[in-house]
């Protein structure tokens, strides 16, 4: 049994398991990142993505990644969700998935493809939208 408590009083998933709103965004931004980061070097390396090591190409090995840098359960639960839910968007041939590829590859080019300036201009820009609503 996972030891892991939920407040069902609250909005998010992450303030219900305890994850803070920076942290909830700190771990979007290493999923995000891992995501576009995989398939760019597929792009830039290989003709054919399916020549591409299953290290470059398998969501299974962005999700291994990410849970070695989780601390607690709470993390760990976080990112499994934020995972599903990212590749829930990406996977629809919509408006709301091509505007969230878009969105990564503008951030991954503006942070010149470094995981720790991505995650950090991730967490400002969730910050300044949260101000914005305010």
């Amino acid at each position: 049994m996972i030891d892991l408590k939920f407040d069902h009083e609250k909005n998010t998933i992450g303030d219900a398991i305890g994850i803070s709103k920076l942290k909830s965004a700190e771990i979007t931004a290493k999923i995000m990142f891992e995501i576009i980061n995989q398939q760019i070097m597929v792009q830039e390396l290989y003709d054919d993505p399916m020549d591409a090591p299953h290290e470059l190409r398998k969501k299974t090995v962005i999700l291994e990644n990410i849970f070695k840098e989780c601390t607690n359960t709470a993390e760990f639960m976080m990112a499994t969700w934020e995972a599903a839910r990212i590749d829930a968007v990406l996977c629809q041939e919509n408006e709301a998935s091509e505007k969230t590829m878009s969105m990564m590859a503008m951030l991954y080019a503006l942070s010149k493809k470094k995981r720790e300036k991505f995650i950090q201009t991730f967490i400002e820009r969730v910050a300044n939208m949260e101000d914005d609503s305010e």
